[in-house]
C-alpha cells in the first residue's frame, strides 16, 4: 500500500497541522535557546543550571495542570461541535476547582525537596508562571481541537520572542534570577488573558457549569491521560530535577540542562504531529485511516533521530562552543548520548501513546496509563541503580532511556491488541 495521501485521507491535514504546531513550538524553543545564550553569557553556566532546574519542575507539573484537556477536547470536538463545547465547559469548571490544590501541591513538593533557601523562593514565581501557562495551554488545546493550529502559531510568535526581548533588556540592566522568573510569569499570564479572549471570540466562551461537570467521571477520563503526559515530560524533565541533587556541580548541571533543552526541541516535531492528529483519530469516519498513517510515522521518526545523532556527533561540539560558549561545550557529548539512548525510543512511544489515547476505549486508556506508569517506574529504578554506581549525567540519561524503552515495548503490545480488535 502506498503512503501517498488519497482524497479524504487525514494524512495531509495532520501533517499540515503538525507542521504549523511544530512551527509554534520551534519558535518557542528557538526563543528559549536564544534566552539560554543570554543567560549563560550574562550570569554564567552555573546560574543557568539553577534556572533550568526551576523551569523543569514547572514543566513536570504541567500535565496535572492541563488535566488531560488536550486529548479530551480533541476527542470531543472530533465527534461533534456540541460535544466539544460541553467538554470545554466541564474542563473549565474542573480546572477552577483543582487549581488551588495543584498550586499548593507544587509548592509543597518543590520547596520541600530543595534544601537551599536561596532557591526555594524562586518556586513561588514558578508557581505563578505555571498557573498562567496552564490557562494558555488550555486555550491552545481548544484551538488545536478545532483545527486552528495557525492561531497557536500567531500567539507563540507574539509572546515567546516578546519574552526574549524583555529578558534581554532586563539582563542588560543587571536583573537577577528572581527578575527573570517574574518576567516569565507575567508573560505567561498576558498570553493566557489574550488567548482566553481569542478563544471566547472565535470558538466558544468558557462558562462555569457545576451541575454538568460530573467531576468523578471527568477525573476517571483525565487521570490516565495525565499519567501518559507525565511519562513524556517526566522522562525529559525528571533527569534534570534529579540532576540538581545528584550531580553536585552547578556548572555540570548547566551543561546537562542545555543538552536536555536541545532534546526537547527535537522531540517537539513528532509530538506536534501526534497532537494535531488527535481530532482526526477521534473522528468516527477517519479513525482507522488516521491510526494507520500515525503508525507509519513511527519508523520515520526513529530514522530522523538516528540522522540527528550522526549530525550531533559530527558537528554539535563546535556549534555549541560557538553559540553558547566554551563552558557548555561538554553538552555536545550528552546531546548525542541523549539522542541515541533516550529520544530513539521516546519519539515512537509518544506517537503510539497519542494513538492509544485517541482510541477512547477505557480498556485502551487504562493500558496506556499502566504502560506510562511502568515506564516511569523503570526509569526511576534504573536511574537509582546507575547513579549509585556512577552519579553522572550519563547515568541519568541511560536511566530515562531505559524507562522510555519499557514504555515503548508496552505500547507496542497494546497497539497489537487494538489492531486485532481486542478492546
Amino acid at each position: 500500500m502506498t503512503s501517498q495521501a488519497h482524497p479524504g485521507s487525514p494524512l495531509t491535514p495532520i501533517l499540515r497541522g503538525g507542521g504549523l504546531l511544530y512551527t509554534a513550538r520551534l519558535v518557542a524553543q528557538a526563543s528559549r535557546l536564544a534566552y539560554v545564550v543570554l543567560v549563560v553569557r550574562a550570569l554564567g553556566a552555573d546560574l543557568y543550571g539553577i534556572l533550568a532546574y526551576v523551569h523543569a519542575w514547572g514543566i513536570l507539573f504541567l500535565p496535572a495542570f492541563n488535566m488531560g484537556s488536550q486529548v479530551l477536547l480533541s476527542r470531543a470536538y472530533g465527534q461533534s461541535a456540541d460535544a466539544g463545547r460541553q467538554m470545554t465547559h466541564r474542563l473549565w469548571t474542573f480546572r477552577g476547582l483543582l487549581l488551588p490544590l495543584l498550586l499548593c501541591l507544587f509548592l509543597a513538593v518543590t520547596i520541600g525537596s530543595e534544601p537551599d533557601a536561596a532557591i526555594q523562593h524562586l518556586f513561588y514565581l514558578a508557581a505563578l508562571a505555571l498557573a498562567g501557562r496552564g490557562f494558555a495551554s488550555w486555550c491552545n488545546h481548544v484551538l488545536v481541537a478545532n483545527r486552528r493550529a495557525r492561531h497557536v502559531v500567531m500567539l507563540e510568535v507574539l509572546f515567546r520572542p516578546g519574552e526574549l526581548l524583555v529578558a534581554t533588556l532586563a539582563l542588560n540592566a543587571g536583573v537577577s534570577l528572581t527578575g527573570l522568573l517574574l518576567i516569565h510569569a507575567v508573560n505567561w499570564w498576558l498570553q493566557a488573558l489574550l488567548s482566553l479572549w481569542w478563544v471566547s471570540r472565535t470558538v466558544v466562551r468558557p462558562a462555569w457549569n457545576w451541575q454538568q461537570m460530573d467531576a468523578s467521571a471527568l477525573l476517571r477520563q483525565s487521570f490516565p491521560i495525565m499519567l501518559c503526559a507525565l511519562a513524556l515530560v517526566g522522562l525529559l524533565q525528571g533527569p534534570l530535577t534529579a540532576g540538581r541533587h545528584i550531580l553536585g556541580s552547578s556548572e555540570l548541571l548547566g551543561q546537562f540542562a542545555l543538552a536536555m533543552q536541545l532534546l526537547q526541541v527535537m522531540v517537539a516535531l513528532p509530538n506536534s504531529i501526534g497532537t494535531v492528529a488527535l481530532p482526526y483519530l477521534a473522528s468516527r469516519g477517519q479513525h482507522a485511516t488516521g491510526h494507520h498513517y500515525l503508525r507509519r510515522l513511527v519508523p520515520a521518526s526513529m530514522a530522523v533521530v538516528l540522522l540527528l545523532a550522526a549530525l550531533s556527533h559530527l558537528a554539535a561540539e563546535p556549534l555549541i562552543e560557538l553559540i553558547f560558549g566554551p563552558d557548555l561545550a561538554a553538552a555536545a557529548d550528552l546531546l548525542t548520548l541523549g539522542l541515541l539512548a533516550l529520544l530513539l525510543p521516546l519519539t515512537p512511544a509518544a506517537l503510539l501513546c497519542q494513538s492509544a489515547l485517541a482510541a477512547g476505549h477505557m480498556h485502551a486508556l487504562r493500558n496506556a496509563a499502566l504502560a506510562a506508569v511502568g515506564g516511569i517506574a523503570a526509569a526511576m529504578g534504573m536511574t537509582t541503580i546507575l547513579c549509585i554506581i556512577n552519579p553522572a549525567p550519563g547515568s541519568l540519561i541511560f536511566g530515562a532511556g531505559f524507562g522510555a524503552l519499557c514504555w515503548l515495548l508496552a505500547l507496542l503490545g497494546l497497539h497489537r491488541r487494538l489492531a486485532g480488535g481486542q478492546h
